[in-house]
């Protein structure tokens, strides 16, 4: 006899688990963490493409404007009714609005110069009402001259005056040419002086300090004999040579100072004013009106490459950054 089979147990039931989430837990919060970072860095880069738009602007070389004021106005520079400068900003002043009757007023505009001449007028830049401006033009002849002191000088070539005595009119066919031939010539000559003075006599004062100190220990030692008077006789005869030597240069570099007085260009200033400079002081110069687009673009390059390369003066306000610059790589 066989035996009956057993029925076998039914399979458990098996429930349908629970369907995960296709989205990690915070993602949002990461999205809205990563939409702060970028809107920031844009933030960023808008400041700092403002910072250099309005940084660059600055070596951007502009026409300089000859205004005409109305008759008998008293907003000039002086007693003249006309005077010269760059545009810089033209804006909206801000006067009252309204009228003794509370009607309210026309708006007022301005303009703001840069005029340079900072020696002549005591000051760089003017603001001036359209109301008051008869007319505008912008000389050919004009220069803008950046100068050793008081900064950018504006003004109408009158004549040059070279040291054997000649005279050269700014009108001659020559004068660019002399007068560039003479600011290099400068520019040669200050950088010898600078070479004379922090180079080689700097050179001298180090040594002839040393020896001053080596001269200054013996005496502290309070010792004496032959050895120690031998010293003494060397340090004497190497500081009298380093002297004789030292007097040399600043002889040297007192002739170059000279040099640099012995030529001067007479000029006008747009109101008036009549000033002779020596060439030495003048670092460069051009004819803003009379520049096309490439020689904007090399005067920009230029500009440029003096902010970063040269040191500064005249109170860091004119001249270059490159001791800020090197000493911040450092």
């Amino acid at each position: 006899m066989q035996p009956v089979p057993t029925p076998s147990a039914p399979p458990p039931e098996v429930t349908p688990t629970a369907r995960r989430s296709s989205a990690p837990v915070g993602e949002a919060w990461v999205w809205m963490t990563s939409m702060g970072i970028t809107i920031g860095l844009a933030m960023v880069c808008f400041l700092l493409g403002l910072i250099v738009y309005n940084g660059l602007k600055v070596f951007w070389p502009k026409p300089v404007t000859l205004l005409t004021l109305n008759a008998g106005s008293t907003a000039g520079i002086g007693d003249s009714t006309a005077f010269a400068g760059e545009i810089v900003k033209r804006q909206e002043k801000r006067v009252a609005n309204l009228d003794e009757d509370g009607n309210p007023l026309p708006p007022q505009r301005e303009l703001q110069l840069f005029v340079g001449n900072k020696d002549a007028y005591g000051f760089s830049y003017k603001f001036i009402d359209l109301d008051e401006i008869a007319g505008t033009t912008t000389p050919e002849n004009i220069i803008v001259a950046e100068r050793l002191e008081y900064g950018n000088a504006i003004f109408t070539p009158v004549s040059l005056t070279l040291a054997d005595g000649t005279s050269l009119p700014g009108e001659s066919p020559g004068f660019n040419t002399t007068f560039s031939r003479l600011v290099e010539e400068g520019n040669a000559r200050r950088a010898e002086i600078r070479h004379l003075e922090r180079d080689q006599i700097g050179d001298i004062n180090g040594r002839m300090e040393k020896l001053r100190l080596a001269e200054r220990a013996l005496d502290k030692d309070g010792e004496s004999g032959a050895a120690v008077e031998e010293k003494r006789a060397r340090i004497t005869a190497e500081t009298a040579t380093l002297q004789t030597d030292y007097e040399a240069l600043a002889a040297k570099a007192g002739e170059l100072r000279a040099l640099q007085k012995a030529n001067t260009i007479t000029y006008l200033t747009p109101d008036g004013q009549t000033i002779t400079l020596g060439l030495g002081e003048i670092i460069h110069y051009y004819f803003p009106n009379q520049l096309g687009f490439f020689d904007k673009v090399g005067h920009f390059f230029h500009r440029f490459w003096g902010f970063l390369s040269e040191e500064p003066r005249e109170a860091n306000t004119e001249g270059g950054i490159f001791p800020a610059i090197f000493g911040t790589f450092v």
